[in-house]
C-alpha cells in the first residue's frame, strides 16, 4: 500500500502525511456528530478522580461514526503496513479534539510539546511514571488546516 519512500520517511521523521484516505462522506458524518455534540451536549467527560477535566464530545469516544474512520478505511491498513502484518488492532475508542479560534487580535503561543503516557502528577498518574497503551497515533482532520496553528496536532 505504501511506497518504500513513504516507509523511509516515516522511519526518519516519525510521521507520515497521507491525504484523501477517509472518504468525504465519513468525514461529513463525523463532523455533523461533533457539531451536534458541541451544540446540544456540551462539555462532559469529567473524571476528577484521575485529574481529568471536562472536554467536548466525550459521548462520541466509542461511536462507530468516529472509530470507523480508522477501522473501515485504508487508515488501518496504512498503520499495519508501517507496523507489520498482524501488529495492529481495530480501535474501540477515539477521542475527538474540537478546537476553537482565539479572540480577534490574540496570537497563539509557540507550540510546546509533551509525550503522551508520561505522568506529570496532574494527569492521573504520578510524575515520571510511564504508561502507554498505544504504538502510534492516526490523526484524521475533519476540517482543512489552512494556516499555521490552525490544527491540533503537531509533530
Amino acid at each position: 500500500m505504501l511506497t518504500q519512500q513513504q516507509k523511509r520517511d516515516f522511519a526518519e521523521q516519525g510521521f507520515l502525511h497521507v491525504s484523501g484516505v477517509v472518504p468525504q462522506v465519513m468525514i461529513e458524518a463525523a463532523r455533523r456528530k461533533v457539531y451536534h455534540s458541541i451544540g446540544n451536549v456540551g462539555m462532559g467527560g469529567e473524571n476528577l478522580e484521575n485529574n481529568r477535566s471536562g472536554y467536548f464530545c466525550a459521548e462520541l469516544m466509542s461511536d462507530e461514526t468516529i472509530t470507523d474512520m480508522y477501522n473501515k478505511t485504508p487508515v488501518m491498513q496504512i498503520a499495519e503496513d508501517l507496523m507489520g502484518e498482524g501488529n495492529v488492532q481495530p480501535v474501540t475508542r477515539a477521542k475527538t479534539y474540537p478546537r476553537f479560534p482565539l479572540p480577534l487580535g490574540e496570537e497563539p503561543a509557540e507550540p510546546r510539546g509533551h509525550i503522551d503516557g508520561i505522568g506529570n502528577g496532574t494527569n492521573g498518574q504520578p510524575k515520571g511514571q510511564y504508561s502507554r497503551g498505544f504504538t502510534a497515533f492516526a490523526v484524521i482532520y475533519l476540517q482543512d488546516v489552512d494556516g499555521p496553528y490552525s490544527g491540533n496536532f503537531t509533530v
